[in-house]
């Protein structure tokens, strides 16, 4: 199920005067033959999928998305240039595609499931798709916030086996999510993303396919939620408080990282099995697990209400 041919987004976007802001971290890219190569990651089942896309820009991913069998796609735009070029999207899509004009970090999803045409009841069994081209700038704290989502299982997100993650970021902060303990890269969003989800940085998208050309490449990176998280058991918010203390200095050993928060940093890291002479990189998730939950134990972090949120 293809779309009609449309007009190259090259050329299009010149007509309309859309110039990338560089406040909004807008970077473009034109080549469908490299948005079609970021959509094949996601499953085969996107017609009977909901697809939720954050940023469509002038639509170049959402129209590769909809080349590759969507029915029903949703984009969050928060810049209204763009709303003239999606409409056209829209109209040619023959009603597989909607979208809001509005911040993905603060839009209801009620919002894009009225746009969807669907009930919260009706979605959670369904296959969810969130994609996107991150603007630089915001991409870790909306990961973060869907990561909380995702480890409270609310709203949408209450059946981890349906939703699945397909976002793009500054190559570097890829690395980050995606790195394993002892690595360079390994830091805070590498413990918390893994905790929560099974992660895989699909492919490096070169910088010179953007529009226009940032300073650095950029990465894709496919989360999967997992259904007996590493974090099972213990709060994220437990979790991402240890991790803060954990890397306030890389160089150091953890002993000396959490020592500030942590007056009897040696006792607790014993208690969690951990050796206080090694440096926070080298732990695996498991283990900034442990010592979440005996942080918790031992009073030293509030344990959240489930019923209420935090303390």
């Amino acid at each position: 199920m293809k779309l009609p041919p449309l007009p190259p987004l090259r050329h299009i976007v010149p007509i309309y005067g859309l110039q990338a802001k560089s406040q909004l971290s807008q970077n473009f890219i034109f080549d469908l033959s490299v948005t079609d190569r970021i959509v094949e990651k996601l499953g085969d089942d996107l017609d009977k999928a909901l697809v939720i896309e954050v940023g469509p820009g002038p639509g170049s991913l959402s129209r590769s998305i909809l080349n590759a069998g969507a029915t029903n796609l949703v984009s969050v735009e928060k810049d209204p240039r763009f709303q003239p070029l999606l409409n056209q999207l829209a109209d040619a899509s023959k009603n597989r595609f909607h979208f809001l004009i509005d911040d993905m970090r603060t839009v209801e999803y009620d919002k894009i499931l009225a746009a969807a045409g669907t009930s919260l009841s009706e979605a959670i069994k369904t296959k969810t798709y969130i994609v996107g081209n991150l603007p630089f700038a915001v991409a870790t704290p909306m990961l973060v916030n869907w990561l909380r989502l995702c480890s409270h299982r609310v709203g949408l997100f209450q059946n981890p086996n349906n939703v699945e993650f397909l976002l793009m970021f500054q190559k570097e902060v890829g690395e980050r999510i995606t790195a394993r303990p002892g690595t360079r890269s390994r830091s805070r969003i590498s413990v918390l993303s893994q905790s929560v989800c099974d992660v895989k940085l699909t492919q490096d998208i070169p910088r010179g396919v953007f529009v226009p050309k940032p300073k650095v490449n950029a990465a894709v990176v496919r989360l999967r939620p997992s259904s007996s998280p590493v974090l099972q058991g213990c709060d994220i918010e437990a979790l991402e408080a240890v991790l803060r203390w954990s890397f306030a200095s890389k160089r150091k050993t953890i002993k000396n990282s959490i020592r500030s928060s942590i007056p009897e940093g040696t006792r607790i890291l014993g208690l969690a099995g951990i050796d206080p002479d090694v440096r926070a990189e080298t732990l695996s998730t498991e283990e900034f697990v442990r010592l979440a939950q005996i942080c918790c134990q031992e009073g030293l972090i509030p344990v959240r209400d489930p019923e209420h949120g935090r303390p």
